[in-house]
């Protein structure tokens, strides 16, 4: 039995790198960025089969409690799920069962002793695919890391090796943790990511970790960026962005957190270069006020002293007031940069006063190409809410800290993932990306009728950002749009049927009678003053959805059309058969996909490059 001071060694060895893992983490496509309070998903894989007793199986419970315990659990910081393994996995909790650390504690201590094999591979296997997937709370840009403990030898190590393998590959790192003789030194370092095996005597050194994890918690402190972080910010310096604060001026607000929340604004300004990012303030109570507009043509310095000169206010938390005055008011037709990316962050330490109407108002936001940020300050900051006004996905687009002192903590996070936001329209600095050799005229086909009102406005957004990258003074470019059918084929008289099945047969017969009549009259009256000739192009873009499941007609008409048009076919929605879509085409790669309505701006665009 090794003595005290060896076993103790191990404990902080096993301390020490889990210290690391904690604190490093590197977004993808991204130079890492140190921080001593990172976002990492914790699985912890504990055995609970019969070579170890109950006594044994708590000093486990108490060992990851006391883990747990030194570290921030929050969606933003630290999530650790729990599952316990025998010849079966059980899953205790999941990554997003619990943000409050003493509900965790609790929970933790509360798990039950099983019994049985002890079957290591099926526990990485359930690790991997279900404790790190998005429904269970995993974030994706969060490190991840598996604490395996075990005091036994794994019924086939064949699957264990593997599942270790494939957990690894998959960007896992797993620390592997022996207790006693019977763990085999080669199937834990299988197990293990490099240099992360290690075995300690017996379980009863365990509750002294928390002597050597005091010594290491997180600082409250945001370290200095690190050199290699430098460009990362220089080139976020460069890259246009339309940012505007939003910052909570209620009561909830002490005058000491409030100057905090200034201080912490005006050093996220210092990372943007006025030259590329313009600078709003919206300030919220009762009441919107717009302390700051985005063409205020002032510097770095000038806009450091507004943001300090500003005063506080009273009154309550109306969020929704706020989110409506950004969306109608903020980003002014009159000021717009298409090649500016719409971010607005957010402030607040408190509930809204009407989290339907917050909640709707931030949907239309975000509808309107506006990307937000939300903080939350403090525990009486509402999770949901601050869920339902992030932007996607919420890992990036949603902050919350335990105080106003720990918003450093999150500043080069908040910064980078405001650079990353695309523009609205996905445009470089040049003002017209796009033009074509001959005269080309363009026209938009899609039934109004079928696709509704609200998707009507989209589709025509979409197109709105298509003029605003054609240049119309080269070679004579035209585009027009044809939505409105005049079709009567779809209407029901009382005379039509005297029974009520062939109503109800015609209530539901599949008809795309509206796109056929479109496709037609572009056929006859769009075509009829031009022919396809090498000094002029014509362009039919069809635009439909899963409101259209059956083409019928419609596909001999876009065969008709192609003789003297391009035709081109756009489909949205994962519901819209592809298969039908396709038979719009004429060619293998006139048909382009869009995921939903909310990427129809930037799908329709990427298409339209490709097309001039």
């Amino acid at each position: 039995m090794c003595d005290k001071h060896s076993n103790m060694e191990y404990i902080t060895k096993i301390l020490h790198i889990i210290i690391i893992y904690l604190h490093i983490f590197h977004l993808r496509g991204i130079k890492a960025v140190v921080c001593r309070r990172q976002m990492t998903d914790i699985v912890f894989m504990l055995d609970s089969s019969y070579s170890m007793h109950p006594p044994q199986f708590q000093q486990q419970l108490r060992f990851v409690a006391n883990v747990v315990d030194h570290f921030e659990i929050s969606e933003n910081e630290v999530q650790v799920g729990i599952l316990t393994f025998t010849h079966m996995v059980h899953a205790n909790f999941h990554l997003n069962s619990f943000l409050n650390k003493k509900k965790l504690k609790e929970a933790i201590l509360e798990i039950p002793y099983v019994g049985g094999g002890t079957n290591t591979g099926e526990a990485l296997y359930y690790g991997r695919t279900k404790m790190f997937s998005k429904k269970f709370g995993s974030r994706e840009l969060a490190e991840k890391l598996i604490v395996v403990i075990t005091d036994g030898i794994s019924e086939n190590q064949t699957k264990t090796d593997s599942e270790a393998r494939l957990a690894k590959l998959s960007g896992i790192h797993i620390i592997a943790i022996g207790v006693g003789n019977e763990p085999a030194d080669r199937e834990l370092q299988l197990i293990a990511s490099d240099e992360s095996v290690f075995k300690v005597d017996n379980f009863d050194a365990l509750d002294t970790i928390v002597e050597s994890l005091s010594q290491h918690t997180c600082s409250d402190e945001s370290p200095p960026v690190q050199n290699d972080q430098a460009e990362t910010f220089d080139e976020c310096r460069k890259r246009p962005v339309d940012l505007f604060f939003i910052l909570d001026n209620s009561n909830s607000i002490w005058s000491e957190n409030f100057k905090k929340v200034l201080n912490f604004m005006t050093e996220v300004v210092s990372h943007f270069d006025p030259t590329f990012t313009r600078i709003g303030v919206i300030s919220y109570s009762d009441d919107v006020h717009l302390m700051l507009p985005l063409d205020n043509q002032l510097n770095r310095t000038e806009i450091t002293k507004k943001i300090m000169g500003l005063n506080q206010l009273t009154g309550g938390t109306e969020t929704a007031k706020a989110l409506r005055y950004l969306t109608s008011y903020g980003f002014l037709e009159s000021q717009e940069r298409p090649e500016a990316a719409r971010v607005a962050l957010i402030f607040t330490d408190g509930k809204s006063k009407k989290p339907g109407e917050t909640k709707f108002a931030a949907t239309e936001a975000k509808k309107q190409g506006i990307h937000i940020l939300s903080v939350g300050i403090e525990e009486q900051s509402d999770f949901e809410e601050l869920k339902e006004i992030a932007s996607e996905p919420k890992n990036k687009f949603m902050f919350h800290v335990k105080d106003y002192n720990a918003l450093a903590t999150i500043k080069e996070r908040l910064v980078m993932n405001t650079c990353q936001v695309q523009a609205d329209w996905r445009l470089q600095t040049d003002k017209y990306i796009c033009s074509f050799p001959e005269s080309t005229d363009v026209t938009f086909i899609y039934d109004s009728s079928a696709v509704g009102l609200y998707r009507s406005k989209i589709i025509r957004k979409s197109i709105s950002g298509v003029v605003k990258i054609v240049d119309f003074n080269k070679n004579n470019v035209k585009i027009g749009v044809l939505s409105k059918t005049c079709s009567k084929q779809n209407n029901i008289l009382f005379s039509d049927y005297k029974l009520k099945s062939g109503l109800i047969n015609s209530l539901n017969a599949k008809t795309s009678d509206g796109l056929s009549h479109l496709l037609r009259k572009y056929r006859i009256k769009y075509q009829k003053s031009h022919h396809k000739t090498s000094s002029h192009r014509s362009i039919a873009i069809i635009i439909l959805d899963d409101s259209l499941n059956f083409i019928g007609t419609a596909s001999k008409e876009a065969e008709r059309t192609a003789f003297k048009s391009d035709v081109y076919v756009m489909s949205i929605g994962e519901y819209i058969s592809k298969e039908e879509a396709e038979k719009l085409c004429t060619s293998s790669q006139c048909l382009f996909h869009s995921e939903s309505y909310n990427d129809l701006p930037y799908t329709v665009l990427d298409m339209f490059k490709t097309i001039c």
